[in-house]
């Protein structure tokens, strides 16, 4: 119960790994699940169906293969529907991004042998070129989140439908369905919003507490110049003498400068 809201329990299907034939593959089981969940009746003549996916990042291999993207979307287009695949494009939270805009994304998702050839159907960014394109959604029952930020071609879509990898997380959690769907469904703004970033407990130029004595100096900290570049609006500054100053009351909480802070000891969280 979730404020007067009655949810049915899931139903979860599971499938054997085993095969003793090619008709038993885990690709042909993905559509037997399929089918038991009864995903075939609830797609009609003509439905746009979004297929949500992770492609992965550049250089990673920990991402589902388009081989079961394919068997679900053949599905799809067997019972008369019309199938896309898609992801959103991310923060930039690091020098790693691979998925900041339509751009990243799609090459990204090329390298890693998602497109139409492989996939039979269109891979799309579901947020847009730079992750603007959403729909406000109200979450009035919401208890720290009150709205959301849906991407626009997921939120367009008749039906979703989403396959998901299990995988760690690198803040200690673990990363499934419901993050895939909570933030992965979601365009820039909103995942700004899902993580508080201006939240005054909880985002991070609010909550932190400043350690700039962590900062070991140019020499000790070769990537240095990345402490003043990660920030948007240039609120970093490393003297001639080794200081790390910040522009505190000028931050925005875009939480582009954690990734670079936190594994340095110069942001610690206030857990008071």
């Amino acid at each position: 119960m979730i404020r007067g809201l009655k949810m049915d329990k899931p139903k979860v299907y599971f499938m054997d790994a085993r095969s003793e034939s090619p008709d038993t593959s885990l690709i042909n089981k993905t559509v037997t699940v399929f089918e038991a969940a009864g995903f075939d009746k609830m797609i009609n003549e003509g439905d746009v169906v979004a297929i949500k996916m992770h492609c992965g990042e550049l250089g990673s291999s920990a991402y589902l293969r388009p081989a079961y993207v394919r068997a679900i979307a053949d599905k799809i287009k067997s019972l008369g529907g019309r199938p896309f695949a898609c992801d959103t494009t991310t923060q930039t939270y690091g020098t790693w991004g691979s998925r900041v805009t339509e751009l990243d994304l799609v090459e990204t998702a090329e390298r890693n042998g998602f497109s139409s050839a492989t996939l039979g159907c269109p891979f799309l960014s579901a947020d847009g070129y730079v992750g603007t394109s959403d729909y406000r959604v109200d979450v009035p029952e919401g208890y720290l989140l009150k709205e959301a930020y849906i991407a626009q071609a997921i939120a367009a879509a008749d039906k979703v439908i989403v396959l998901t990898h299990f995988k760690g997380h690198g803040m200690g959690v673990i990363g499934g369905a419901l993050k895939n769907l909570g933030i992965g469904c979601q365009s820039k703004r909103g995942k700004f919003n899902v993580h508080m970033g201006r939240h005054p407990e909880y985002g991070i130029g609010d909550s932190t507490v400043f350690h700039p004595e962590n900062f070991k100096g140019k020499e000790a900290d070769p990537d240095w110049e990345l402490l003043e570049n990660c920030c948007p609006l240039g609120l970093f500054k490393v003297t001639d003498d080794d200081k790390l100053l910040w522009e505190r009351e000028k931050c925005i909480n875009c939480l582009g400068c954690g990734s670079w802070m936190n594994p340095r000891g110069i942001f610690e969280p206030n857990l008071a």
